[in-house]
């Protein structure tokens, strides 16, 4: 919308007094008002020179939007403040009135200080209207998301409610962090302890705050965490889930660990399961396909007796069997599928290959992207093609799970366990492998995943590594062009 405005600047250079008037004029006559809207004692000549250039500029902070000064013109006489009388100004007109000054200096100053105090009102009142206008939008965002959570079945938590469970949001009770927000430990009045996931944005992430509480809230599956309630007030918006005592995966997935604090075979293997089982749920037991696009160690949380809920559904998205979806970044660096990074668009499929570098990650115990391999092995899965490469496949599990049986105790682990649970990893491995096949049509569904676990089926591998075609003809010889590249999850280089 457009506005005009037609504005006054006084200065006395005795007085070193300055006086604005300003009002809007669109489709109206030009009248000045009896009161100021500002009135301003300063010094102007200890900022102008003799003769300097002036200029015009207004700025309105991150919105687009353009300002123009039809005309303006200035008058040395005496200064009037009267009451309001009309002016014979033309329309869309600063005009600009003024004392009589001493010198040629202060006829300058005078020019000066009215082009721009006119260029400043016009800014002011265009950033006002704007920010009137987000508000309203803010407003209406957010009555929409109220109306879309308010249909769900779980309940509604207010701020206060949260904020007494979880102590004020103490540090103490932090209990994880991530791109989307912070998670507190909290208990309810009624003694259940739950997780707050508090949005880092609040509410201008209506989106992924209703995206997650749209699709999670109507899921029931014994792998997937339960969302208990929601909260969007005073400027925040968070979720409300069960609490896992033995927190997510992430914390177990080094193998620096050691102790109790490396889970055993046998609970390894019940993990993938569960979230195979999980991600088969999403993809065919629904009707329509619901795509996580956010498969990782962090987002699988595990119960007390290490029962894997995967959870986080905030980039989740329902869609039609077979629907290619056209998505902006989404994902976790070395989870997400090549073509989704290349194209932007992803079907089931890029699950599977998330849920695959998830599965080498708990078989090999480190990252997807580890640090301490060499540049050409830095992702995890150039590193096992390297090793199967020279028959030596069995060298990438975590040596934790060979030489441990089930209880933790190495005195119980007799040769026919180790041997047994070497084959079942190196299911795993090969599933593993062929679920981070860069081309998506080549990888299998996630039935297909869910059934291999089960029955430990040793699925063919290629006889080398399949290689993705690379958009960065360079990326070979250009070392930052390549790292680019394994940062972005390419399967580009050769072996």
């Amino acid at each position: 919308m457009n506005y005009n405005f037609t504005a006054w600047v006084a200065y006395d250079s005795l007085t070193q007094e300055i006086i604005v008037w300003a009002v809007n004029t669109s489709g109206s006559m030009a009248m000045r008002l009896s009161s100021p809207c500002l009135t301003l004692t300063y010094d102007l000549a200890t900022v102008f020179l003799q003769d300097m250039y002036v200029g015009l500029s207004a700025s309105c902070g991150q919105f687009f939007e353009g300002h123009k000064v039809f005309s303006w013109e200035f008058s040395m006489e005496d200064l009037q403040v009267a009451e309001a009388s009309p002016l014979p100004a033309p329309k869309q007109t600063a005009s600009c009135s003024y004392h009589h000054c001493r010198s040629r200096r202060k006829q300058t100053i005078v020019v000066v200080v009215g082009v721009l105090s006119a260029a400043c009102l016009l800014v002011v009142a265009c950033c006002v209207l704007k920010l009137k206008k987000k508000m309203c939008r803010s407003r209406a965002a957010a009555n929409k998301i109220l109306e879309l959570a308010s249909d769900c079945s779980v309940p509604r938590y207010n701020y206060n409610e949260l904020k007494r469970a979880t102590n004020g949001f103490a540090t103490k009770n932090k209990i994880g962090e991530g791109a989307s927000g912070d998670v507190f430990k909290g208990v309810l009045p009624n003694g259940s302890m739950v997780a707050v996931k508090r949005l880092k944005d609040g509410l201008k992430r209506e989106a992924e705050f209703s995206s997650e509480i749209r699709i999670i809230s109507g899921i029931r599956h014994r792998n997937l965490l339960q969302l208990r309630g929601w909260c969007y007030d005073k400027g925040e918006a968070m979720l409300v889930y069960d609490y896992m005592p033995n927190g997510s995966l992430d914390r177990y997935r080094s193998r620096k660990k050691a102790g109790n604090n490396s889970l055993n075979s046998e609970t390894r293997l019940h993990i993938l399961k569960g979230v195979a089982a999980a991600l088969q749920y999403l993809h065919d037991g629904l009707g329509v396909c619901v795509l996580h696009r956010d498969v990782k160690a962090g987002n699988v949380l595990l119960t007390d007796t290490f029962d894997a809920m995967l959870g986080d559904f905030g980039l989740a998205r329902l869609v039609l069997r077979d629907e290619v979806v056209t998505i902006t970044a989404a994902g976790t660096p070395g989870y997400v599928a090549p073509e989704v990074i290349y194209t932007g668009k992803a079907t089931d499929k890029a699950d599977v290959y998330s849920f695959g570098m998830l599965a080498l990650e708990v078989a090999c115990g480190r990252r997807v992207l580890d640090g301490s391999l060499s540049p050409q092995e830095m992702r995890l899965v150039d590193w096992i093609w390297l090793l199967n490469k020279s028959n030596k496949l069995m060298e990438a599990l975590d040596p934790f799970l060979l030489d441990h049986g089930n209880t933790g105790d190495e005195s119980q682990a007799d040769a026919d366990n180790v041997i047994m649970r070497e084959t079942k990893w190196r299911c795993v491995l090969h599933m593993g492998l062929l679920c981070c096949h860069p081309f998506p049509e080549n990888l299998p569904n996630m039935r297909q995943v869910t059934q291999a676990l089960q029955d430990f089926t040793l699925l063919p591998l290629p006889s080398s590594q399949p290689l993705c075609p690379s958009l960065f003809p360079f990326e070979n010889s250009d070392p930052c062009l390549r790292q680019f590249s394994l940062l972005c999850g390419s399967s580009s280089v050769s072996a």
